[in-house]
C-alpha cells in the first residue's frame, strides 16, 4: 500500500490511498467549494453575500466548509446585480467527509463512496445507487436510481425515486431508444412523451468507431419546441450548444483535463446530458455513461475494473493512461488516439489511393499515399518502431496485436490474442481494429496460446506477401481484395 498526493490545480493537496489492485480505499478531500460562472463583466455577482473575483464575463466564489466531521450539504445563492436589474441562482453543493473512504465488492466494482451505495448484476451492470446514509444526514437528498440494461448491454431505461419517510415516490422514469449504439431518443416510461431525441454524424474517427465522440449534431426538445445544433471541440467533448432558430447561444461548457465540470452556463446546460466526451451524464450523480463502464470524472477514473482484467494493463481502473488531454475511449474498453484516424496506417488511405489509381486520378492517389505514409512516421515517432497500431490505439499489449507473420499463405499468424473465423468484410472489420462491441465474444484476453485464424479470403498488401513478411511490426498491414 502506498499514498498518492495530487496537487489540484488550485493549489489545494488530496491524498489517495489505493490498494493491491490499485482501487481506492480513501482520499482526502479539501474543505472548500469552488463556484464558476459566467455573468455580464459590468454586473455585480456575489455568491453567499461575498463578492465574486471577475475576468471578464467570468466569475469565481470560493467557500470555505468544514468537512472534517460530516458531509456537506451547502446551499450556494448567485446574485448578479446591473443598473436595477438582479438575477438570482440557486443551487446545492455537496461536499463529502474527509477522508472519503471506498469499497468495492469481489468483482471490483465500487459498491460505496461518500454519497451513494452501488448494487451491480452479475454482468457488473451498475443497476442501483442509493444515497448513503451519512450524505442524507449532511442534508442531501435521498435519492434512488435504478437501471435496466438490455441484451447487448445498452441502457434501457433509468428510474429515479425520492424516499418521503414511508417508502419510495419515482421522480421520473426514462426509456431509452437507439440506433445501433447512439442514443436517439429519450422518452418517458409508461406512454410519456418523447422528451429528448438526437441527430448523430460521424465523430471522431470520421465514422463511427470512436463510439459517437465528437459525433452529436442536433438535440430536439418536443416539448419546448427548441432544435439545438452541438459544437464540440477538439477532443469530441460538447462546448456548446446553438439555437436553431436565432443562433442564440443556449448554454456553454468547460471542462478540467479529467472531464469534471468547470462551468455549466445557458438555459439548457443542465437539461443535456451528452457534454464530456459525448458520453450521457446522469445529473444525479456525474458519473458518465460509456457503455460498458461508468466513470467518475470527481476521481478521474472508472467505477469498475477492466473486462479483460490485466491484459488491458495494471492500472485496471485507470482512465486512457491518465492522458486525457491525447486520447479518449470509446466505450469503455480501450484508449484510442483518434487524432491518428487510421493508422494501421492505412486501409482507408490505401483503398482510396487505389480506387484513385484505377479511376485515372493520378495526383489524388499520389497524395493519399503520401497522408499513409506521413502518418505511418508520425506513428513511429510517437510510439516506436515495434509499436503496431490498429485504429489509432495503441494496442501491443492489449487488444487484436500483430507482431509478425508465421505463414501469410497458410492465413495463420504467430501471435494471437484473438480466434476470428469470418467473411471479407468481417476480416476487414476485425484488422482495422473497429473494436465493435456488437461482437464482444470476439474480444479475448491477451496471450492465452491462441492463434488468429481466418479463412475465406486472400490478402493483398502495398508490396504483396513477401513485402509483408519483410516488413518490419509498425509496416505490416492487411487489406482485403
Amino acid at each position: 500500500m502506498f499514498l498518492l498526493t495530487c496537487f489540484l490545480f488550485n493549489g489545494r493537496v488530496s491524498t489517495y490511498t489505493p490498494n493491491a489492485v490499485n482501487a481506492y480505499e480513501s482520499r482526502t478531500v479539501p474543505g472548500n467549494l469552488d463556484v464558476l460562472g459566467e455573468a455580464a463583466s459590468d454586473s455585480t455577482v456575489t455568491v453567499n453575500g461575498g463578492t465574486a473575483e471577475r475576468l471578464g464575463n467570468y466569475f469565481r466564489a470560493e467557500l470555505a466548509a468544514d468537512n472534517t466531521l460530516t458531509a456537506i450539504q451547502q446551499t450556494v445563492t448567485t446574485v448578479a446585480t446591473r443598473d436595477e436589474e438582479t438575477a438570482t441562482v440557486t443551487s446545492q453543493r455537496f461536499l463529502p467527509k474527509t477522508p472519503e473512504t471506498f469499497t468495492h465488492d469481489d468483482d471490483g466494482n465500487l459498491t460505496s463512496d461518500g454519497r451513494w451505495d452501488c448494487v451491480w448484476d452479475a454482468e457488473n451492470r451498475l443497476v442501483q445507487q442509493t444515497a448513503t446514509a451519512s450524505s442524507v444526514a449532511a442534508g442531501a437528498k435521498n435519492l434512488k436510481l435504478t437501471c435496466a440494461y438490455d441484451y447487448a448491454g445498452r441502457r434501457i431505461n433509468k428510474t429515479v425515486s425520492e424516499w418521503d419517510g414511508s417508502g419510495w415516490m419515482q421522480i421520473y422514469s426514462l426509456n431509452f431508444l437507439y440506433d445501433g449504439w447512439n442514443l436517439v431518443a429519450e422518452v418517458a416510461a409508461n406512454g410519456g412523451p418523447t422528451l429528448r431525441s438526437y441527430a448523430w454524424g460521424a465523430d471522431l474517427s470520421g465514422g463511427d468507431n470512436a463510439g459517437g465522440i465528437g459525433g452529436l449534431t442536433f438535440i430536439r426538445y418536443p416539448i419546448e419546441g427548441k432544435t439545438l445544433a452541438v459544437a464540440s471541440d477538439g477532443q469530441g467533448n460538447t462546448s456548446a450548444l446553438y439555437d436553431m432558430e436565432d443562433a442564440g447561444v443556449k448554454a456553454t461548457y468547460e471542462y478540467g483535463p479529467f472531464g469534471e465540470p468547470l462551468r455549466v452556463s445557458g438555459p439548457f446546460a443542465e437539461v443535456n446530458s451528452f457534454r464530456f466526451s459525448t458520453k450521457y451524464e446522469n445529473p444525479e450523480t456525474g458519473w458518465l455513461e460509456y457503455t460498458f463502464r461508468d466513470y467518475i470524472p470527481a476521481l478521474g477514473r472508472w467505477a469498475s475494473q477492466d473486462p479483460i482484467g490485466e491484459a488491458g494493463g495494471i492500472n485496471l481502473y485507470g482512465f486512457v493512461s491518465n492522458d486525457p488531454i491525447n486520447a479518449v475511449d470509446p466505450w469503455g474498453l480501450f484508449e484510442s488516439h483518434p487524432w491518428l484516424r487510421a493508422v494501421v496506417p492505412g486501409q482507408i488511405l490505401w483503398d482510396n489511393a487505389l480506387t484513385s489509381f484505377e479511376n485515372g486520378n493520378v495526383g489524388t492517389g499520389v497524395g493519399f499515399l503520401g497522408t499513409m505514409l506521413a502518418e505511418q512516421t508520425l506513428a513511429v515517432a510517437m510510439f516506436g518502431q515495434g509499436t503496431t497500431l490498429m485504429q489509432g490505439s495503441r494496442t501491443t499489449t492489449t487488444y487484436c496485436t500483430v507482431t509478425r507473420w508465421q505463414n501469410p499463405a497458410s492465413e495463420a499468424l504467430e501471435t494471437g490474442n484473438w480466434v476470428i473465423k469470418g467473411d471479407k468484410s468481417f476480416w476487414n472489420w476485425a484488422m482495422s481494429g473497429k473494436m465493435n462491441p456488437l461482437r464482444p465474444q470476439y474480444h479475448v484476453p491477451f496471450n492465452q496460446g491462441r492463434t488468429f485464424q481466418v479463412s475465406e479470403f486472400t490478402l493483398r498488401t502495398p508490396r504483396g506477401l513477401e513485402g509483408l513478411k519483410a516488413a518490419p511490426p509498425w509496416n505490416q498491414r492487411l487489406y482485403y481484395p
